[in-house]
Formats: C-alpha cells, structure tokens, sequence
C-alpha cells in the first residue's frame, strides 16, 4: 500500500458511513480546518479547491471564507435580513470512486451553526443566477482522472451557495459547514472490497490474527471437512447462518466486510503465484450478493469477484514465511464459478451455502494507472498467476514503456534525492519506503558505493507495487526533480 505523506492542520474531526434512499453513499468528511494553509498529500475524498464571492450575486457583506480541508467552509457573513451572499464552490475528486453530493451537514454546537436553517439559511446551485436549488443531492462527481469524450475532466465541479441573513440572526454570522460527497452506490461495492483488502494486510502482519487464520486454515486442510482455504458463505452476514470460518472472518475483518449495506464476501487461499519458493496468500473478494443469484450449480460465474495477492519478504527453505508480508500488483476484478461450502459436517446437505471457487477464477479486461510513466492493461480470462508474472500474454504497456524501466527511472530519480540536501517529514517518509523497498520487498540492492542496484528476476507484480510506493516517496520532491 502506497504510504501518502498527508499534512492535515485540524481541530475537529468526523468520521460515519450512511446509505440515503436516494440511492448512494454517505461518507462525513474528516473536518480540518485550515485556513489558508497549503495542503500536501491531498486526501484521496473529494476536495473543496476554491471558494471565492460571487459579487453579483451578493447584497450582504461577506467577511471572510475559508476552506476547510475536505469539503467544508468556515464563512463570516454581514447583513440585514433578506440580504445575501453567494460564494462558487470548485470541488476536486481525488478518489478512485464515483462520488455523489448529499447535502450539507454541521455541528450545531461550533460557530453560529445552531441558526442554520432559521437564521441563515443556504441553496446550492448550478448557476448563481439560479432562482431555486438547481445544484441537489445526487450529483455526481466522477473518479480522479476521468475525463469526457473531447478530453474535458470530469472529476472536477463548480456550483453556488447562496447564503440568505434570515430574521433573528445576529450581526455577525460564523457558520461551518460541510458540503458533503459521498461513495456512490455504482462504487460502492470496490470502496468495500478496498477496505477488506486493507484489513487483510493487517491480520496477515499481526501475529495473534496471522495464526487463527492459519489454525483454522491448516484444520480445514487436515479435517478434509473443507478444501484448503477459508472463507465466509453467502448466508453468512445475510441471514446469519454461521460456519465456525465465518465466524473467524467477522472476528478478523470487522466492520471491514460491510459498506453501508454493501457486504463482502471474501475466500483466502495459498497458492503460489510468483512461482518462487514459498506460498502466496491469495484474497478473493465480492460485493456480489451471491445468495441473491441463487447458484444451482458449479458452472454460474459470479461477477465483480477480485483478487490481490500477498507475498513475503522471507522465506525459509522450506517455504515457511519468516518475514513481512506485502502485496504484488494491484487488485484485480474477475469472475469465478460458485463453490458449495458446507455450513456442518453433510457435505450435500441442504443447509449449505455458496462462496468464491478460487481454481476458475480469471481476470476480466482492465486498466491500471500506476505512475505518470507507466500504465497497463491486463487482457480477460487470465490467471493471476499468469497476470503477477506476466506470462500468456496476460499484461500489455497502455504507455509504451516497460515497468521495469519505469521502475529503474524512478531509482535513477531516487539516487538525485539521496544526495541530496534534504530534512524535514518528506525526506524521513522518503528514507523509511526506501529502506522497505530493500529490506521487504526486496527490489533493489546497494553497491559498495551505496548506489542503487535495481534486483534480478523481479516479477511483473512485485515492480508494479514498488512503482506505487517509490513514485509516492518522491513525490515532496518532484518539483526539485523537474526544474
């Protein structure tokens, strides 16, 4: 996982999932105000860029307003009642989700914000000319890097606020309030599995976690009451129908498996995929509701069933994993055939449930950004195997340059950076990914002369996550990189 050095000035913060009928998502933002202060690291949210007065819409007198890192405004408003003051809002959306508007929030006990509604009230909309709240609940903002047809981006939105001094306001109006986005429903099933797979890391790097999975894992195995895997069923989190494996997956993964009402179903497997010493763990992951399919045989494909796998920084001959464990590659969405998963000791019994088949699962045709060098597409109907070393074809260049040579032009960036004349949180961020990128992932090694010497045999996966997290460590840097 990339480490985002994310500079946040705060005093307050927030932070809930909602689902709304309308049909999307709620996050409330993390609030952090700041003032005028620059941010470094933008959140990956939707992010108020700007906020400025719009004086011909305006009869009041506007004092000051401020952005509140993500999506809030700190305003300062004067006036007589029935006066106004209308302010043009730019959002960004620096997340790999769709987003939507839900409405705006606020804390009534901060500022003047218990008068919100009676004294002050505010209208959202698309132009500041508009009469009515022409800019509502349900508009969407499209993920980072999106763009239309002609080349226009369409992760970025500029709407209006028009705040009207209501009867009983007092002279001097301060109001904080949060012009909320959140998850869309049509992502809202990757935001899960996201936050699954986040959490899986950390029961595979956490001892007490590591070895009830394992346990339960090498009973399985032992017992031949299951197949070498575990996992959760489709009833399990829908209509509570428990196997001693689901019970496990809730213990390890939490509130992690459920968005809103997006629940995720998950299987984990070893398998080896690098083709080197030593198995990888394998996570299959679905917001699909598969009980709602209702599968009657082993030959129905789930949808949207995605895959990461994670390796470790040591193996002993054996292949026993001595080490740390981190993810190759990306998360990659496929299909898979339904699995029959007992929920007792009858295998054939009418009590049991569907789950992920790991053996078919195959990718489906996607693309992956990883740097502003490099970027690929991965072809349908491959395994991850022949995706994590790139083999049949499975992986092609969307950039015409190789990650391999991506990942060596960072080093060469890397090597300016070390000798360089650097302090302060960026440079120590900087040193710590890379003393993980040599000691963990093991891609790069030093020469007598300290230089850097880029690893033989690295794999198409291990490259693409040490792109991710070098390209981040250089980011405080790139500027100084590029005059």
């Amino acid at each position: 996982m990339a480490k985002w050095v994310k500079v946040l000035f705060g005093v307050a913060f927030s932070f809930m999932f909602v689902f709304m009928a309308i049909g999307y998502a709620t996050l409330a933002d993390t609030l952090v105000i700041n003032g005028d202060a620059t941010v470094e690291g933008v959140p990956e949210t939707v992010v108020i860029m700007n906020v400025e007065k719009v004086d011909s819409a305006t009869t009041g007198n506007s004092v000051s307003a401020d952005r509140i890192i993500p999506t809030a405004v700190d305003s300062r408003i004067e006036g007589s009642s029935g006066q106004t003051v209308t302010y043009k809002i730019t959002v960004q959306n620096f997340s790999a989700y769709k987003y939507s508007y839900v409405g705006i929030t606020c804390d009534e006990s901060v500022a003047n914000n218990n008068i919100y509604g009676s004294g002050i009230t505010v209208v959202t909309k698309n132009s500041a000319t508009d009469s009515t709240g022409t800019f509502g609940a349900g508009t969407t903002i499209e993920a980072k890097g999106t763009v239309d047809d002609n080349g226009n981006p369409l992760d970025t939105l500029t709407f209006y606020a028009t705040y009207t001094i209501r009867n009983g306001a007092p002279a001097s109006i301060n109001t904080i309030l949060n012009y909320q986005f959140g998850v869309h429903t049509d992502d809202a099933g990757k935001a899960a599995v996201d936050g699954s797979l986040e959490q899986f890391e950390n029961v595979l790097n956490t001892d007490s976690m590591y070895d009830s999975l394992m346990n339960k894992y090498n009973s399985n195995v032992s017992s031949g009451l299951r197949g070498d895997y575990v996992g959760n069923v489709a009833t399990s989190l829908v209509a509570g129908w428990f196997t001693d494996d689901d019970e496990l997956i809730i213990d390890l993964f939490g509130d992690t498996l459920v968005l809103g009402e997006t629940e995720v179903k998950t299987l984990i497997k070893k398998m080896n995929v690098d083709g080197k010493t030593g198995d990888e763990m394998v996570i299959f992951l679905t917001p699909t509701d598969i009980l709602g399919m209702k599968i009657s045989n082993s030959r129905t494909y789930i949808p949207d069933v995605y895959c990461a796998v994670f390796t470790n920084s040591q193996y002993a001959g054996d292949g026993t994993p001595e080490g740390t464990w981190y993810q190759i590659g990306d998360l990659y969405n496929g299909k898979a055939y339904g699995l029959r998963y007992t929920t007792g000791t009858n295998p054939s019994g009418w009590f049991n449930a569907d789950c992920i088949n790991p053996g078919t699962w195959v990718s489906v045709e996607g693309s992956f950004e990883v740097n502003g060098e490099y970027s690929y597409s991965v072809a349908a109907n491959k395994g991850i195997a022949n995706i994590i070393q790139n083999t049949s074809n499975s992986i092609s260049s969307a950039t015409g340059v190789s990650a391999s040579d991506a990942l060596n032009s960072l080093f060469e960036d890397a090597e300016r950076v070390k000798k360089g004349n650097f302090t302060g949180t960026g440079w120590n961020n900087f040193k710590t990914i890379m003393t993980e990128l040599k000691d963990v992932y093991g891609v790069y090694t030093e020469d007598a002369d300290g230089n850097i010497v880029m690893s033989d045999g690295l794999n198409h996966g291990q490259t693409v996550s040490a792109i991710r997290e070098l390209d981040a460590a250089l980011k405080p840097f790139r500027e100084w990189l590029d005059s």
